[in-house]
């Protein structure tokens, strides 16, 4: 499939599926609010969870760059 005809499906989708959901509101929003809607968001314990494990790996490897090796206490 050529680029232009590509481009011009998903337009036709995104066209589509814009007035779908405005035939179903009750009240209009900008359309920064239905974009948003599309987008998946990640789960804000996975980010920390995420973060967390990303600073414990840049910290060990921090330590092993100085020839310290780190043990993980028991709980």
């Amino acid at each position: 499939m050529d680029e232009a005809r590509k481009l011009h499906l998903e337009t036709c989708l995104l066209t589509g599926w814009f007035c779908e959901r405005f035939a179903r509101e009750e009240r209009l929003q900008g359309p920064q609010t239905y974009i948003e809607s599309m987008i998946e968001r990640p789960d804000p314990k996975a980010e920390a969870e995420l973060a967390e494990a990303m600073a414990r790996a840049e910290f060990h490897r921090m330590a092993a760059s100085k020839g310290i090796e780190v043990e993980v206490a028991p709980e």
